[in-house]
């Protein structure tokens, strides 16, 4: 229920049940952080519908006054080390600007997208297609995700594409390579970080 409440607080909203589902599901893709027999951060993700072998990491934050702390860029390793031990080879998230994709960078992410979503209506016009090198993809819920591939981020390409598609956000996608490599300290659930440790359990 605490890691829920964090989630509604600082990241966004969604019934406790529907949460706790999710949980149930892939729990090992749920962790926190207790400083003092408090809950002070979380991060939570599920397995990619779009690719195998990837989790996106659809939130993490960690409550004030211990944010900028490092705790953050710890739970975000943990959270990598419970995906690669349940076999999954990378984590994606998206990211619509601003400070927090310097956050990912420095943990080791890469932009590999550019991604907005229009309706299922939506009149792209062939020469911009072309121009930016769009894929068009139709999803079951009648909208159409547009994407064009990146390898840096080109915050003067985002400006473009919202510009010239006329949609509010442009979302960046990154990815990285969560396997652990030679000599890569592994984390364990009963590790404790100075603060009390991730725990994998919301």
């Amino acid at each position: 229920r605490q890691a829920h409440d964090i989630k509604v607080e600082y990241l966004e909203d969604g019934s406790f049940e529907a949460w706790s589902s999710d949980w149930k599901s892939h729990p090992e893709l749920t962790v926190s952080c207790l400083f003092e027999g408090q809950l002070i951060g979380v991060a939570y993700g599920r397995p990619s519908p779009r690719k195998d072998g990837d989790v996106i990491l659809e939130g993490i934050a960690v409550i004030q006054p211990h944010a900028g702390q490092g705790i953050g860029s710890q739970l975000l390793h943990f959270f990598e080390r419970q995906a690669e031990k349940g076999g999954h080879s990378s984590v994606s998230l998206g990211s619509a600007g601003g400070y927090v994709e310097h956050f990912y960078m420095k943990n080791g992410y890469r932009p590999v997208e550019f991604v907005c979503w229009v309706s299922a209506d939506y009149d792209l016009p062939v020469a911009l297609k072309h121009k930016f090198g769009l894929a068009d993809e139709p999803l079951p819920d009648d909208t159409r995700r547009l994407s064009v591939s990146v390898q840096s981020l080109d915050n003067e390409l985002r400006d473009r594409l919202m510009a010239d598609l006329g949609v509010a956000d442009v979302v960046a996608i990154m990815e990285k390579d969560c396997r652990i490599r030679a000599g890569e300290t592994q984390w364990h659930h009963s590790e404790r970080t100075r603060h009390g440790g991730p725990e994998g359990a919301p």
